[in-house]
């Protein structure tokens, strides 16, 4: 690939033509536009920005239509000036926009910096994400076309006086989890009849009327729905009344897909699970725990289009077990976590009594696990896409990781506590070892995987791997000699690099010539982003020399 390296250095933003760069590869001429534009629509932006860099052709191609409104921008009071001036000058569009400042609310300066920047982008964005609900006052009017609206975890503050009505395409609203921001949202979006939400994040006041009027209008178009509790009235009278209406509304509804209600009260979970019915075709649920027969009520209402489930608390039962056992073979995903110490045969049962190729996703913690079930898990899970045992009670040792690389040969995305074997690396050198997962994007373990490839000498590339969390253990603390990671060689797509107490071999120039696409480098407990600018990073265990950093993020 050709590159021009005086433009290394230029603004993310800056995507003009660039009449020295390099001549289309030898054989690509041929093909068609479309055909490079289905291929590029894949890529990240990081991976967008690189391939803008291989010819004038492709530049432009990167710079249509289809491709910008791909990408999400980030917008943050540091780099808020600098977006305004950059897009006077250049001619971006894109659909998807989160305006971060988390700590404190824009004043009157960079509120018109904020709507001068929407008044250049307002008229194709689809998609806001904001943590300041004052933040609304000032994209009143500038977003006619905003269908997603994501105030999940936004603060409110003193501007916090909210309008939706401007917003008539609304398809999908997630509140923040305080009560006077969505009565506020709830009280405007009840005066927009032509609105149809199709996802809502809600949480239940038997107090206020206002969410019960939302629910109720739009129960027949949700496909998406978010259930919390705040406070529920004392008196039985009023609870009674309020549930008698909570009954009815769920009965009203048709499209439910999603349906996670992993904060409410046991009382109110059991109201909802029974209430909506079959014709709904459920195919994700996330519970608070599994009591009041929760898990007996979905097998007999959803066995056959549920496919993920999530539990956040469970604690096993003989009759929840006999539940799991029966969506065994039809799940695509199973979480649980806080099990309690579910174990061996128990686990077993419930997960996978025998050979399950249907799970691709598994997530566990504190479940227990003997060597020999571990072995006889990986092996009835051999379609596993995502394993997350970071908090598993049970220990990592040689043997466990062994039957990962043996048997899950298909994981994307693995999560491993750091290992507690202090034999030598040799015992852990076999046939069977890290390089088998040729699909790895993401990673996080103790070294030892990585040390195993130096060991044998295996000149293995994770082409795919964007994520990496690597930790210290007993073993490599032994060592006498520092431990090199050789990031150049062994990653060439990584994202986002998360290290402790080991040492990087690569220098920095290497790392921005041979890992373009590093955005995110962290250390123990500093993390440090870069995003299209040079940075120079020291890093040796607690010591961490930052010289710049850009302030300009589009992901």
């Amino acid at each position: 690939m050709h590159t021009n390296p005086e433009r290394n250095a230029r603004d993310i933003m800056d995507l003009s033509p660039d009449t020295d760069a390099a001549v289309s590869p030898t054989g690509a001429d041929s093909l068609p536009n479309e055909i490079w534009l289905q291929v590029f629509d894949n890529l990240s932006h990081g991976d967008l920005l690189q391939i803008t860099l291989v010819c004038k052709r492709w530049l432009q191609l990167v710079n249509r239509y289809k491709l910008q409104r791909g990408s999400k921008l980030v917008i943050t009071k540091r780099n808020l000036k600098k977006i305004c001036d950059a897009l006077e000058s250049t001619q971006f569009k894109c659909k998807k926009v989160e305006v971060s400042n988390p700590w404190s609310e824009f004043n009157s300066v960079e509120c018109q910096f904020l709507s001068r920047i929407f008044k250049y982008i307002g008229s194709e964005v689809v998609h806001v994400k904001l943590h300041r609900v004052s933040t609304l006052t000032v994209l009143n009017n500038l977003l006619p076309k905003l269908r997603e609206l994501d105030l999940s975890d936004s603060w409110p503050d003193t501007r916090a006086m909210v309008d939706l009505k401007s917003f008539s395409q609304l398809t999908t609203l997630l509140i923040p989890d305080f009560f006077t921001i969505q009565s506020q949202l709830l009280a405007s979006l009840t005066q927009m009849p032509n609105v149809r939400l199709q996802q809502l994040s809600i949480r239940i006041e038997s107090s206020a009327g206002d969410w019960l009027d939302v629910l109720a209008k739009h129960a027949t178009s949700l496909r998406w729905l978010k259930l919390g509790t705040v406070w529920l009235d004392a008196w039985a009278s009023a609870r009674l009344k309020f549930q008698h209406r909570l009954r009815e509304i769920f009965r009203t509804f048709t499209q439910l897909e999603v349906l996670d209600i992993g904060t409410i009260s046991t009382r109110y979970k059991r109201l909802v699970l029974e209430n909506i019915c079959e014709k709904n075709r459920l195919k994700r649920i996330v519970l608070s725990d599994n009591s009041a027969d929760a898990l007996e009520v979905i097998v007999r209402k959803w066995s056959d289009s549920l496919e993920y489930l999530e539990i956040k608390r469970y604690r096993e039962t003989e009759n929840d077990a006999k539940q799991l056992n029966i969506m065994s073979g039809k799940l695509r995903s199973l979480t649980m976590y806080d099990t309690n110490g579910l174990a061996d045969e128990r686990l077993l049962y419930s997960i996978a009594p025998k050979s399950n190729a249907k799970l691709t996703e598994l997530k566990l913690s504190h479940a227990q696990l003997t060597r020999e079930s571990f072995c006889h898990l990986t092996q009835r899970l051999p379609n596993l896409v995502v394993l997350d045992f970071r908090e598993l009670q049970s220990t990592i040792a040689d043997e466990e990781m062994i039957n990962i690389f043996r048997y899950l040969t298909r994981l994307r995305q693995l999560f491993l506590r750091p290992c507690v074997s202090q034999n030598d690396i040799k015992y852990l050198c076999s046939e069977y070892n890290i390089s088998n997962l040729k699909s790895l994007q993401t990673l996080r373990s103790c070294f030892c995987p990585i040390k195993v490839l130096q060991v044998l000498n295996l000149t293995h590339t994770f082409n795919e791997l964007s994520k990496l969390h690597l930790y210290s253990c007993p073993r490599i603390e032994k060592l006498s000699s520092p431990t090199f990671i050789d990031i150049d060689a062994r990653f060439p797509a990584l994202q986002k690099l998360r290290f402790y107490s080991l040492h990087c071999r690569s220098s920095n120039q290497q790392l921005r010539k041979i890992c373009p696409r590093l955005q995110k480098i962290a250390t123990d407990t500093i993390l440090l982003t870069r995003v299209g600018v040079k940075v120079q990073i020291h890093a040796q265990r607690n010591a961490l020399y930052r010289r710049k950093l850009n302030a300009f993020c589009i992901q």
